[in-house]
């Protein structure tokens, strides 16, 4: 399987958990955590699961902002944020890490 380097945004109860997953298949994962940087740099993510069991794990990468992903090529981006289209687009956020 070949390198697959994604950057995911919003790291929250459903983003921390397809980091996770995706990371445990193989895929580099890099992780832009705000309000939550500092406990995920320093211990990771803890997730408690009544599927798949409670985990602890730490992201192949983790940035504080896109700006700061930006200097790596991604396969895929995927944004995990609340999608409320009458009050707030935040498409714009994921605009450093593309490309041309």
């Amino acid at each position: 399987m070949p390198d697959i380097n994604v950057l995911l945004v919003g790291t929250g109860a459903l983003g921390s958990i397809y980091a996770w997953r995706l990371q445990e298949g193989g895929i580099h994962v890099t992780c832009v955590c705000r309000s939550n940087y500092t406990a995920v740099k320093s211990s990771g993510f803890r997730i408690t699961s009544d599927k798949y069991g409670n985990h602890t794990y730490m992201p192949t990468r983790v940035v504080q902002s896109v700006d700061e992903a930006a200097d790596t090529e991604y396969d895929f981006i995927i944004v995990c944020t609340k999608a409320l289209p009458n009050i707030s687009d935040n498409s714009h956020i994921i605009a450093p890490a593309i490309g041309p």
